[in-house]
């Protein structure tokens, strides 16, 4: 099941999106992110979907301006891939390999959450700049349910998983 955030007609809206393209409004909410607080689990939120795709079909998903999906109250942009430590230290260091000390706690810090912009929008140029260097980030968002102790698979720790976290790749 897949929510979009959009505008139409100088609206902000949230649906479902249909597998023909269209959009199936979800009554009673503009934001994706309040919906999911005041739905919490997965389990509630495939309900209040089903039920959105049971009701009227909105416009086509082509003939909407789609919005970031999530308005985060906070971003904290972590450094979760080894060779990207190594690198950075190399560049900065003139030395290799990975502290031990990152394995215990990944560094990050927290970034722009009003810089968050939708899927087609324009990414803004500061005046003056000649050059615009800018990452891809993946974003994974992670409930205050998430279990006890470093995840096997990533290492990091339950309090990093209970944030809103961004990997630039």
């Amino acid at each position: 099941m897949r929510f979009a955030s959009h505008e139409h007609r100088h609206r902000r809206r949230v649906a479902v999106l249909a597998p023909d393209g269209t959009l199936h409004p979800v009554p009673g909410t503009d934001s994706l992110t309040e919906l999911i607080r005041a739905h919490p689990g997965l389990d509630a939120l495939l309900a209040v979907g089903a039920t959105a795709l049971d009701g009227p079909a909105g416009p086509r998903v082509s003939d909407v301006r789609l919005l970031a999906p999530l308005e985060p109250p906070t971003l904290r942009d972590f450094v979760t891939f080894e060779e990207h430590v190594e690198g950075v230290r190399r560049s900065v260091d003139g030395v290799g390999g990975v502290p031990e000390a990152w394995y215990d706690a990944p560094t990050f810090y927290f970034t722009n959450p009003y810089a968050v912009i939708g899927p087609h929008d324009d990414v803004p140029v500061p005046p003056g700049s000649q050059l615009l260097d800018f990452e891809l980030e993946v974003r994974r968002t992670a409930s205050s349910s998430a279990p006890a102790g470093p995840s096997p698979r990533t290492g990091i720790s339950r309090a990093a998983r209970r944030e809103t976290r961004a990997a630039s790749i």
